[in-house]
């Protein structure tokens, strides 16, 4: 590995890690690990790759680990020495205690890779839900893990298109152990990968667990205590969120998931939350007068970032470029002047963490769809009243009619 290629995939992920550049490569060049840091928690002393005290394990670590106070904590007590303040030191130490069985005890959004020079193994693990992407390909003996495929392709992956999987991602049943790309996979959700000599197995450690209909039933708590109960697990999670070494924000949109969060969010803190939120030119699609009634929990709302009714030239350009698929969601047009108006509304005191975006992951509540008489005609609105115009008798449009499409998903 020459440190030049290495540092050309480190480039293109720049926008993921802006504050802090770390890197390693062995000594015979046949081993390397690269981070680029958006600093959150033990912004002094994080940077990252993170060795043992022998310095023949490395790990390095994309997300945030919730809950980790208390397993530091514990592990302190059992006699593990921490270099850090970051709560991505925890995987490490309970990798070495534990091995590929960490994934029980890790709690968040996270995709970390380990060079373990013991056994002579690279290993890989991703979060739950896949919220963190995780990449990973076999090209000329060499394994290599990334966050994003360009990374990959900036170390000397071929750039070819897995034509079966971009039908399959056009029509929504990509499977998702693989990309776009031939040859390059993904890490699935809540698994973990280990490589060695130069070939790669992907083990499960969780999966969704649903109760039989022999449990539902034997299930006797009231509505009452079914909400109190859902009520104690969503409160835990928002309160594990607020925990930073920088000020914590969110985004408000005005619909009941992020209004839920906030309101819990705001009680466990002594001072009003930043909120902001993103006004649509289209009043159909406009959801600020809704988030605007936040400042009843006590908010600071400053003015809203405003999207254009239609996407400027270059929205879905840049969009596609941030991605590594073939179809994005609609809703990537809003994400830049939300993130602009955000940057101007907070003057760059706000540094990456926010509760809201973890709610969808809690409440998937899908996006609303305004009535078709409140759109704006368009095309094929405009056909039609001409036709009709014309005499022309249509066929009746069915209600449901282009529901899904368009949709923005949770």
């Amino acid at each position: 590995m020459e440190p030049k290629r290495l540092d050309r995939a480190l480039e293109t992920l720049h926008h993921r890690g802006p504050d802090s550049v770390g890197r390693w490569i062995s000594s015979d060049r046949r081993w390397f690990l690269g981070h680029t840091r958006l600093a959150i928690i033990g912004l002094n002393n994080g940077d990252q790759p993170i060795a043992n005290a022998a310095g023949d394990v490395r790990i390095v670590v994309n997300g945030e680990l919730y809950g980790y106070r208390v397993i530091r904590d514990r592990l302190r007590a059992e006699g593990c020495p921490f270099k850090t303040e970051s709560d991505s030191e925890i995987a490490l130490h309970l990798y070495l205690r534990e091995g590929m069985t960490l994934g029980r005890h890790l709690r968040g959004e996270f995709a970390a890779v380990i060079a373990d020079r013991r056994n002579g193994a690279m290993l890989a693990i991703r979060d739950r839900f896949g919220i963190k992407p995780l990449f990973y390909t076999a090209h000329e003996g060499n394994v290599y893990f990334a966050s994003e495929v360009k990374a990959l392709l900036a170390l000397g992956v071929p750039a070819r298109w897995n034509r079966e999987a971009v039908l399959q991602e056009c029509f929504h049943f990509r499977p998702h152990s693989h990309s776009i790309f031939d040859g390059i996979y993904t890490v699935p959700p809540g698994h973990y990968a280990i490589a060695q000599r130069g070939e790669v197995s992907v083990y499960p450690y969780w999966d969704l667990v649903f109760p039989t209909a022999a449990e539902i039933a034997a299930d006797d708590r009231t509505d009452a205590e079914v909400v109190a109960g859902f009520r104690d697990v969503l409160d835990d999670a928002v309160r594990e969120r607020l925990i930073a070494d920088v000020e914590v924000a969110s985004y408000l949109s005005g619909g009941i998931d992020s209004c839920s969060v906030l309101g819990l969010a705001q009680l466990h803190m002594d001072r009003p939350i930043r909120a902001f939120t993103l006004c649509f030119e289209d009043a159909a699609y406009d959801e600020s007068e809704f988030a605007r009634a936040g400042r009843a929990l006590g908010l600071e709302l400053p003015p809203g970032a405003r999207a254009p009714a239609r996407p400027r030239r270059g929205v879905f350009r840049r969009g596609l470029a941030r991605g590594d698929t073939v179809r994005e969601r609609p809703r990537r047009r809003e994400v830049p002047p939300l993130a602009r108006g955000s940057r101007r509304g907070h003057q760059g005191r706000v540094h990456g963490r926010g509760v809201r975006r973890d709610a969808r992951g809690l409440c998937a509540v899908p996006a609303r769809r305004p009535p078709l008489q409140q759109r704006q005609p368009g095309p094929r609105d405009r056909r039609e009243a001409a036709r009709r115009n014309a005499g022309v008798e249509l066929e009746p449009r069915r209600a449901d009619a282009g529901a899904d499409r368009g949709r923005a998903h949770p």
